[in-house]
């Protein structure tokens, strides 16, 4: 079979049983061959059990689950553990999970081919494989308990990693195992009817929760092992710049210092203490030859998108209907052009990574969302071959797309080639990771549209410029040609019925570092989008619900509709208090649908975010709790972007380097929050992201409302307002 083939269940699921007295359960995906990892990680245990795909049981009836995914908070661990427990019969009391390794099997997304967690993809791509991997070990231990028992398999239940008869007989299913050895794996295991699962859908405690409560659960940045060498690094400040000078030969003589190494664009100091590392990077003076990339600003930014919307050579997304003669013959046309800046990550945990690196074996210790990128960039810098590259995930003290790439842990893996055998920590300061982001790019837009007798769009243009996010991440430059695919998100599966609608995407330049920021283009499209319904609306003179409706016609869109209706009920749409006025948007991100409807009050130049309520549709929800937790963190993580998100460039470098410069949303000024599902049942789809994109253009419809006044770009701060 060929990676291209379609996936059947038998190839799609394989289980391998091995005589450690473990049950072991895995998958095999017809993708790239490669090889699995290597030995054990220094952080197994000593009486670990041979590490499985999916799945361990030992004798004693514990289940071991296997993430495959990088836990950056969203609790994708214990959800996949939860359908697994659920679909097998386990006890979620005898249940732990711990991280998986590099696993050809763990490359679950066929659309992208490689082990990496980003997209919203965890769940929708993982659900039916480990229901699959449950369903068959069931499958076989139920077999096992038949025999010994001398039963027919109907007779028998598996609950709580009990077997159970009808005659009353119990079995543990760890004194099952030697049969269970001997037995062939099903090849069409049979799932569970939905009514008979006992959690998904309800939910269970995350298993993480006591660790990180207690301060046990482990970060990168909390690694530690005797003797290692603690380094912090000093880098071009504009991108890709190079060293041509410092004064590293006298740093070397402070205290603390053992070395200083060149690394990609700059110097790592090695020193035997965090803080002797950052006084002696503090005390480098390097020069850098920064080439043309110093003439760089905010206003080339500028003027690079306004002439990249003048032009009509763009690559086009869809065509439906006669959208440009249209609009050329209408003596009516509205038009729009809207702006969204560059924004940081600025996650909670800088970007720090420990290494040892010698002849014949690199360990890494990290959080990263691209674990087999990491790994092949570091086998790339090392030498090594893929095989003796063991990359050890740790959990990550923030994500959302910056932690798949690999640069803090190509830096590690130089600065401990450069010492072999000594482990070597590398943590950035707040300075470094804020101007060595992999931001989101800025991007702009063209709108334009004519109104049909019915106040509808008769015909309907989005221009949008801005970079190829795919064309500059390694591995996802074929997604970037003819159009990347983050300059269409959001805007390709557009839902509203509309006879002629236009998509072009122009594309810019950037000497910045650009990369996946979370929800990605559909954070920029979304605001474009649904800004301009909203004045299409207004110069209809159509509620904006109700506008959005009457673009939702018939049964395919029964289900949207009914996401709207509600949430025009939850939100007391229209009724708002005196004073108070509300902003709607609705956007699907990787297939989920939200429809945000946010609260304000302008005082001034004051912004005072009262509410916000958030409709959701992803099908079916696996696990609530983590689902309108990730919905809250969205709406968060937007509002902030909205209202004081921005990051400039100034001489080709990032001029914010700190929170107070680059502000986040405070406790205090975060609204109320109220999360509605309203679901159409079936195959679930995504929710660490799609709660983003809605609240950003929501929150201008909003502002129009209480000023009069179209902000066509973000953040709010930009025109003068603050946020109590």
């Amino acid at each position: 079979m060929t990676a291209q083939e379609p996936i059947n269940r038998r190839d799609f699921l394989s289980l391998s049983l091995l005589a450690s007295g473990s049950l072991i359960v895995t998958f095999t995906l017809p993708a790239v061959a490669s090889r699995a990892n290597g030995p054990a990680s220094r952080l197994a245990t000593a009486a670990a059990e041979p590490v499985s795909v999916w799945l361990r049981v030992g004798r004693d009836s514990r289940l071991t689950f296997v993430n495959p995914h990088a836990e950056m908070g969203q609790g994708i661990g214990s959800s996949l553990a939860m359908v697994f427990v659920d679909e097998f019969g386990g006890d979620w009391a005898l249940t732990n999970i711990e991280a998986g390794a590099l696993r050809p099997e763990f490359r679950l997304n066929p659309f992208v081919g490689e082990m990496f967690t980003a997209g919203s993809s965890s769940i929708a791509t993982g659900y039916l494989p480990v229901r699959l991997a449950a369903a068959a070990a069931r499958q076989m231990f139920l077999t096992a308990a038949a025999t010994r028992l001398g039963v027919a398999e109907t007779d028998l239940t598996l609950v709580d990693c009990k077997v159970h008869s009808r005659s009353g007989a119990v079995v543990a299913i760890g004194e099952l195992l030697d049969d269970v050895l001997r037995l062939r794996p099903p090849a069409q295991p049979v799932l569970k009817e939905v009514a008979a699962l006992r959690h998904i859908g309800r939910g269970l405690p995350a298993k993480d929760i006591p660790d990180k409560v207690t301060g046990k659960a482990l970060y990168g940045i909390d690694y530690h092992e005797a003797g290692m060498l603690i380094a912090t690094v000093k880098t071009s400040p504009v991108h890709g710049g190079r060293v041509v000078g410092s004064n590293a030969a006298d740093v070397r003589r402070m205290p603390g210092v053992k070395t200083i190494i060149d690394i990609p664009h700059g110097l790592a100091v090695v020193a035997d203490t965090f803080w002797h590392a950052k006084k002696a990077a503090d005390a480098l003076q390097i020069q850098f030859d920064a080439g043309a990339a110093v003439n760089v600003d905010d206003q080339w930014y500028l003027d690079a998108h306004s002439s990249a919307l003048r032009r009509t050579d763009g690559v086009v997304g869809f065509d439906d209907g006669n959208t440009l003669g249209i609009l050329a013959a209408s003596s009516d046309v509205h038009e729009a052009t809207y702006f969204g800046p560059w924004l940081a990550h600025a996650t909670m945990e800088p970007m720090t990574c420990s290494a040892c690196v010698t002849t014949d074996r690199a360990d890494l210790w990290l959080g990263t969302q691209g674990l087999e990128y990491a790994t092949n960039e570091v086998a790339r810098v090392t030498g090594l071959s893929r095989d003796k590259v063991h990359v050890h995930n740790l959990m990550l003290g923030g994500g959302f797309g910056r932690r798949y790439e690999a640069d803090y842990a190509v830096q590690a893996a130089t600065v401990a080639k450069s010492l072999p055998g000594i482990t070597v920590k590398v943590i950035w300061t707040r300075e470094e990771d804020m101007q060595q982001d992999y931001c989101r790019p800025a991007g702009m837009a063209l709108l334009r549209a004519t109104l049909g007798p019915d106040g509808l769009p008769a015909a309907l243009l989005i221009r949008v410029s801005a970079p190829a996010i795919a064309a500059h991440n390694p591995g996802f430059e074929r997604f970037a040609k003819p159009l990347d695919i983050t300059a269409i998100d959001g805007l390709t599966n557009i839902h509203y019925e509309l006879p002629n609608k236009r998509f072009e995407w122009v594309q810019t330049e950037s000497h910045m570092k650009i990369g996946w920021w979370r929800s990605v283009g559909n954070s920029h499209n979304s605001f474009f989008k649904e800004c301009f319904i909203d004045e299409l609306a207004e110069k209809a003179g159509i509620d904006p619900i109700e506008y959005r409706l009457r673009m939702l016609d018939g049964e395919k869109h029964a289900p949207m509709r009914q996401l709207l209706e509600e949430l025009s009920r939850a939100s007391s749409w229209g009724r708002a208090p005196k004073g108070h006025f509300q902003g709607i948007a609705l956007h699907d991100t990787y297939g989920t649908i939200v429809g945000e409807v946010l609260e304000l009050s302008v005082t001034g130049t004051r912004i005072h975010v009262h509410r916000v309520t958030c409709a959701y549709d992803c099908g079916s929800v696996i696990n609530p709790g983590p689902v309108d937790a990730q919905m809250r963190g969205g709406i968060i993580w937007g509002l902030t972007a909205a209202l004081m998100g921005e990051i400039n460039v100034e001489h080709g470098r990032i001029k914010q380097s700190n929170f107070h410069d680059y502000p986040v949303l405070r406790m205090a000024q975060v609204p109320d929050i109220e999360v509605v599902p309203v679901l159409r049942g079936g195959a679930p789809s995504g929710t660490g992201e799609p709660g983003v994109p809605p609240v950003l253009p929501a929150l201008a419809n909003a502002m129009y409302r209480a000023t009069g006044k179209r902000f066509r770009r973000l953040p709010l701060s930009k025109f003068g307002f603050t946020v109590s």
